[in-house]
């Protein structure tokens, strides 16, 4: 990514307050370290494999230049 770009996550929902809570941690530490990296919305998909695909799938038609980590 050479520290700039956007990136995406997926959680189950964030009403759960350990997610919300890892996604709000993750969300300072990249602000932090990494400030020329943007984090888009995080993905909800409720433990449901076909939402997590179609959500995915949508986030990544709408931003084609997210960033890619390997």
């Amino acid at each position: 990514m050479n520290r700039k770009g956007k990136v995406a996550v997926t959680l189950s929902a964030l009403a759960i307050t350990e997610h919300n809570e890892k996604l709000t941690a993750f969300q300072k530490t990249l602000k932090s370290l990494h400030s020329e990296i943007s984090l888009l919305d995080p993905i909800e998909d409720h433990d449901v494999e076909s939402e997590a695909y179609d959500k995915c799938r949508k986030v990544l038609a709408a931003h084609p230049d997210l960033a890619e980590s390997m």
